[in-house]
């Protein structure tokens, strides 16, 4: 879903609500390249970050057949405002399913809110490089076995680990509360093994 400031344009403040047929909160739009699962993500008074011309605010869902959703738009600035709504159906990365990684490089994408990406790596050897750079708090998990309860993190900061022992590696938002789009500066991502040992 999109939203497109037709009258104030880059003077608009809006955000696109996603509630299911109960009333509750699905995704709240905040920025072009990024949503959240409720306002608190990112209270108004913070001005998204980046330039962009496009005057718009986007969110994905994931609807489910005979379940009804609404959208509310809201608009926050101090003058009226058009708005042009847009649908458009698309293909998630399809990367994260629980397939084997056992050497190269992986692209994916955080494109919803509380997506886990699942990677197998227990046949995989050498040393992994987590590399993200957007607005998300993406992490990337190393597990042990099915009972780790303590996985070693990665983050865009601290982004490299050797693989063993791990079996399962997760790519998530840290809080579960962010999600953004395909796209670079967004929630596309890339995992990288190598032989390169960390610096």
């Amino acid at each position: 879903m999109a939203a497109v400031s037709a009258g104030l344009e880059l003077s608009a403040r809006l955000r696109l609500v996603l509630l299911d047929e109960r009333g509750v909160v699905q995704a709240v739009s905040v920025a072009r390249n990024w949503f959240g699962a409720y306002p608190e993500v990112a209270p108004l008074g913070l001005r998204p970050q980046g330039i962009t011309t496009d005057p718009g605010v986007r969110l994905n869902f994931r609807g489910q057949a005979g379940q009804a959703y609404h959208l509310r738009v809201e608009n926050y600035a101090l003058a009226e405002d058009r708005v042009n709504l847009s649908a458009t159906g698309f293909v998630p990365n399809p990367s994260g399913k629980g397939e084997a990684l056992t050497s190269g490089s992986v692209q994916g994408a955080i494109e919803f809110v509380g997506e886990f990406d699942r990677y197998d790596v227990s046949g995989a050897g050498g040393y992994l490089r987590f590399v993200y750079a957007g607005p998300l708090d993406l992490v990337a998990l190393l597990y042990n076995g099915p009972d780790d309860l303590y996985p070693r993190a990665l983050d865009p900061v601290r982004n490299c680990a050797p693989l063993s022992p791990a079996t399962l590696l997760v790519v998530r938002d840290r809080g579960l509360a962010r999600a953004g789009f395909d796209e670079e500066g967004s929630g596309r991502y890339t995992l990288e093994l190598s032989s390169t040992p960390c610096p």
